[in-house]
């Protein structure tokens, strides 16, 4: 009986100490986790805050663009009113030549006309 105490002994000896080992084992296992979860974590972390600043910085981008095409459509809309106001005095020159021009016409007309078509050129001198 003696014997049969002590093998019992023993295996339970056996048994606490490769549960003790286990266990030690299963904590190592557990905080390697741990460790690789930190070291996830702080990876994903870095590449979040980079993904955020690209994000801040294509919206500071957006907003300047929204400036500058906000700044070419009052361009546009200023140069649109400058061509309407020059081809208005394009058009006055244009009426103006064109209302010199008949007169020129209508002048040359009223002289062939008053004269029979004759044209009498007369030699004038100025004196001081």
């Amino acid at each position: 009986m003696l014997n049969g105490r002590a093998i019992c002994l023993a295996v339970l000896c056996v048994f606490f100490f490769a549960s003790t080992v286990l266990a030690q084992s299963q904590s190592a296992i557990v905080e390697k986790i741990y460790e690789s979860e930190g070291k996830v974590r702080e990876h994903v972390d870095k590449k979040v805050q980079g993904i955020e600043t690209k994000v801040d910085n294509l919206i500071t981008t957006v907003g300047t663009l929204r400036t500058d095409v906000a700044e070419n459509k009052t361009n546009i809309t200023n140069m649109k009113e400058d061509i309407r106001d020059l081809k208005g005095a394009v058009d006055r020159i244009w009426y103006g030549i064109l209302g010199v021009l008949g007169t020129l016409i209508l002048s040359i007309g009223v002289i062939f006309s008053s004269h029979g078509g004759k044209v009498e050129v007369k030699q004038t001198m100025w004196t001081w």
